[in-house]
Formats: structure tokens, C-alpha cells, sequence
């Protein structure tokens, strides 16, 4: 008596089929799992023998053998559960429904001894390796249910308890609903969408007085997706501004949602029975964080902080207490949007397109550069530790790092002198909406959306400078001593600045203050040697 059944795991964030063969024969009762296994898997055994048992249905006395192909790839996780007990049902002739007709089918869950089907992480990608192979009814877990429906023109079941298979006419109605469910509106108050940030906890930017250079640069950093960089003194405000940066993010879009969702679902991250990313990540990890943590990978090959940060924002504070090691991973992700990691047993590839917004002080004691005349927040440091200090910031990271914005401390009188009305995070993204918009025009036909995209041999095509911008952009490089990394980036910046003001020209005026965002930390570090 043989049976085969398709099944899915996690290879990375990416969905990987599984053949599951059952084969039932005369012999001592036995279960066995081959096609290398790893311990979840080996002790779904346990689990579905108890589960066919409680349920009342007749599990075989006989010796029962379970292979997985491939054999030469290492399953992992206890999404094979459900379908080794159908499996094992179909082969002792228990199972013939609807759902097992002459078309294939990718059965995912795990079971519980009572029979109940529990949810697993990862149905997004799985679900979407069955479709890129044409198979299209997957039966899943009634929890994972509104995940599965993200992908279009598949039969998905969700099923309760093992015991719904044996009795299916309850599922009868439900496929019949689930054909008719179309795309879900990205609505903030849609039941089936998740956002991983509050944003009541980030702030609005319009609780911070002065700083109105640090608030331009983030309005850029947002409006164009370009890294920032922002160092002061303590008390200055570098994170709280940078925390405020989620509330004028642009919203997601279909393909965007999409991505980020699969991220998410693939490291487990996502609960019900809300199934979708409507906003765009914001992570912040600590400076203690371990190499694996930030990049990924460990004994399931869980994405990291960087991917986890995919179409979103990845804040790095206090940059210069992150191990040397940890940070000169990010170069990769800053410069081609993606993360190889090598293993001994695999290669992953996942998505790594973030903003990166980076604070830091200038010094051990942080007052380096500071105006401040009170005592106790004048720099001790001698020029030995103030170098030793920003050197933990190598220079291809700086360099990958398109504003470089100096955040000096503010005064109460300096607050009770300025009068001017900030903006609000709200009239802040509204802004920011636009030029997306005129960006996606621009674009509408080329693979990337946004300025930072620009590829660095089209530049002058796409960015457009007059020649007065052209000559400054020119004369500022050579006095800068920039590389050709630097002056694409700088303009890639001043492309945005004309985007904000709906131009298609880039002027002077946008140069110059590329260069000023760009140059105005540099120049105070290289009076500090």
C-alpha cells in the first residue's frame, strides 16, 4: 500500500516542495522517517500516531516507512506532520475525499495528540512554491488560512482538526468561499493586515523643537530611501528624531506587502489571525547583538535584523558600540539591496533593501565638537581616543551612508527663542507621499522605484543636473578628494532635493545642499584630528 503526498519546508524565507511517500507492509509495527530528517521531524512519529489513535481511526500495525524527497536536502520543522498522517490514512484506505482526486495536493500543519491541526511559520512561501509548479488546492491550518489567501488562483483549505479530512462537508462551502475571496484592500483597520511597528510609541516630529537640519535630512532620507547618519553630543535628540522617522514612511505597496509579509512569516513573526504587513518595518536592535542575530541564519536559517528590516527602516543606534564585524556585514545589503550567507550545508539569499539610519557620538565622552560652554560637557578625550573612537565606523560603511547630519545640543533658551510652528509627522508624510509619487512616474517602466536605485552608469540620464549643478557637483568631489561612490550618492541625494519641490531639473541650489547634508559631519571630524 503506497501513498504520495506533496509537502513543503523552509529553505531560507524561500518554500522548498517535499514528495512525502508512504509506503504500509507486512512487518513489525514500526514507523519510520527517512530523507534526513531533523529531530522535529523524526518525532512527528510520536505525534501522529497519537493523533490518528485519539481520533479513533485505525492506525496500521504494520511496518510503515516515510520517505521525503529529496533525500539529499536536510528537512527541517513540523510542517510534515499533517501530511504523513493523511499519508498514512490514504494508504490503509481510511482517506478517499474530494480533496484527493486525480490532481495533486500540498498538505501543510502540524498536529497536536488530540488531533488538532496547529499553525505552522512560512505558508506564504510554501504556499507560493505550489503555485510556481502548477499545483493549486493546498490544504493548510484554519489559523494560517488568511496567509495562504494572499496568493492568487489556489484552492486553500483550512482545516481545525485531523478530522475534518474524514468528514468534509463543511469544506465543501468553505472552498467555495475562498475561490471568490479576491485581493484584500491595504486598509489600516483591515482585520487580515499587521503592522510590526506602533506608531503611538515612535512620537511626532513635531514634539521636537529646533534641529530643523536633522528633521530636513530625515525628510529627504524618507522622501528619496537614502542612509543617514546622524552624530552629536548626548541630549542632542539623534534618537528620538530618528525613531520618528516611522510615522512619515510611505505605505507599502501590493508587491512590497508582499515580500515584507513572506520575511516575516519565514521567521515565525506573524500571529493571528492578522496575516499581513501594511507598514514598513522598523527595527532597532541593540548594540550587543550577535553576528548571527543581525545577519541570520542558525540551526533553522531564520532571517536576521537586516532582512527583517526589508522596505523599512534598520536603526542602528549608538553605530559605533556595534562590533566592527556586525557593521562591515551591512555593506553588501547598503550597495545591492540583498544578503548572501554561505553555510557549510546551504547558501541563502535574502531580501535586504532598508534605509539605514545610524546615530553616534563623536567621542568616548561624547562631547567632541560640541558649543556647549558648561563644564561638565566639554571634551576631555585627547585626539588618540577621539580617532580610535570614530575608526570603529570604517570608511566603506561611511561612504555607503548618503547624509552625514552634525545634531548639536539645544539650549531651553534657544527653544524659547524659536518660534516657528514644526511640522507634524502627518504634514511630514504627506510630503514625503508626493514624492514618492513623482518618483513612481519617473520610473514607471524601469525595475527600481526610488532615487537611491539610480544605477551608478546612468546617473546624468535620470538625476538631469543643468551645468551649473554639473560644475559644482564637480568642484566638490575634487575638493573633498570623494570617490566616484560619494559623488553618485550625493547626487542621487540632490535628485530627491528637486523631487521634494516637484522639479525635474536639479539646480545648484539642490547640489549645494547635498553637499552641505553630505559633508556637514566630515568637515567638523577632519577639524577634530
Amino acid at each position: 500500500m503506497y501513498c504520495k503526498i506533496w509537502s513543503s519546508c523552509l529553505h531560507g524565507i524561500q518554500g522548498k516542495l517535499i514528495e512525502v511517500e508512504v509506503l504500509i507492509r507486512q512487518g513489525l509495527p514500526a514507523l519510520h522517517i527517512v530523507g534526513m530528517p531533523d529531530l522535529a521531524v523524526r518525532e512527528a512519529a510520536q505525534r501522529v500516531r497519537g493523533a490518528i489513535q485519539q481520533c479513533e481511526l485505525q492506525y496500521p500495525m504494520k511496518r510503515i516507512t516515510v520517505n521525503m524527497a529529496p533525500a539529499d536536502m536536510r528537512k527541517a520543522g513540523s510542517a510534515f506532520d499533517l501530511a504523513i498522517a493523511i499519508g498514512i490514512l490514504r494508504s490503509s484506505g481510511q482517506l478517499s475525499t474530494f480533496t484527493f482526486d486525480e490532481n495533486p495536493v500540498m498538505v501543510l500543519g502540524e498536529l497536536s495528540l488530540d488531533g488538532t491541526v496547529r499553525a505552522i511559520g512560512g505558508i506564504l512561501s510554501m504556499v507560493q512554491s505550489a503555485k510556481a509548479i502548477g499545483i493549486r488546492r493546498v490544504i493548510v491550518p484554519f489559523e494560517n488560512l488568511n496567509e495562504a489567501l494572499w496568493v492568487e488562483g489556489m484552492d486553500i483549505l483550512g482545516i481545525r482538526h485531523l478530522l475534518d479530512l474524514v468528514h468534509p462537508e463543511q469544506l465543501l462551502d468553505q472552498l467555495d468561499r475562498n475561490r471568490c475571496t479576491t485581493t484584500f484592500p491595504l486598509e489600516p483597520k483591515d482585520d487580515h493586515c499587521f503592522s510590526p511597528n506602533n506608531f503611538s510609541d515612535h512620537g511626532d516630529f513635531s514634539d521636537v523643537r529646533g534641529q530643523s537640519l536633522a528633521k530636513r535630512a530625515l525628510l529627504i532620507s524618507a522622501a528619496g530611501r537614502h542612509n543617514t547618519l546622524l552624530c552629536g553630543p548626548p541630549g542632542g535628540g539623534k534618537t528620538m528624531l530618528a525613531k520618528r522617522i516611522v510615522g512619515i514612511l510611505p505605505r507599502l505597496s501590493n508587491e512590497e506587502s508582499l515580500e515584507t509579509t513572506q520575511i516575516y512569516s519565514a521567521a515565525g513573526l506573524l500571529t493571528a489571525p492578522v496575516r499581513r504587513i501594511i507598514h514598513r518595518p522598523f527595527r532597532q536592535p541593540h548594540h550587543g547583538i550577535t553576528l548571527s542575530g543581525m545577519v541570520g541564519g542558525g540551526a533553522m536559517a531564520k532571517p536576521g535584523e537586516i532582512s527583517l528590516a526589508h522596505q523599512g527602516v534598520l536603526f542602528l543606534d549608538e553605530m559605533a558600540e556595534f562590533s566592527r564585524q556586525t557593521l562591515e556585514w551591512l555593506r553588501q545589503p547598503l550597495e545591492e539591496g540583498f544578503l548572501n550567507v554561505v553555510r557549510s550545508r546551504a547558501q541563502f539569499c535574502w531580501p535586504a533593501d532598508f534605509v539605514l539610519i545610524g546615530t553616534m557620538n563623536p567621542c568616548p565622552c561624547g562631547f567632541a565638537g560640541s558649543t556647549s560652554q558648561i563644564e561638565t560637557r566639554i571634551c576631555r578625550c585627547d585626539a588618540r581616543q577621539i580617532a580610535k573612537y570614530q575608526q570603529k565606523l570604517s570608511g566603506p560603511i561611511a561612504d555607503r551612508l548618503d547624509l552625514h547630519v552634525w545634531v548639536e545640543s539645544q539650549s531651553s533658551e534657544h527653544d524659547n527663542r524659536n518660534q516657528d510652528v514644526p511640522m507634524t509627522s502627518k504634514q511630514m508624510r504627506e510630503i514625503v507621499e508626493q514624492t514618492a509619487q513623482f518618483q513612481r512616474q519617473r520610473f514607471e517602466l524601469l525595475p527600481w522605484k526610488w532615487n537611491r536605485h539610480i544605477p551608478s552608469g546612468e546617473w546624468t540620464r535620470w538625476i538631469q543636473p543643468n551645468a551649473e549643478a554639473e560644475r559644482l557637483c564637480n568642484a566638490a568631489t575634487k575638493q573633498f578628494g570623494w570617490s566616484e561612490r560619494s559623488r553618485i550618492r550625493m547626487m542621487r541625494v540632490a535628485r530627491t532635493i528637486a523631487d521634494l519641490e516637484q522639479r525635474e531639473m536639479v539646480t545648484v541650489t539642490d547640489v549645494a545642499e547635498a553637499v552641505q547634508l553630505r559633508q556637514g559631519w566630515n568637515a567638523l571630524k577632519n577639524t577634530l584630528a
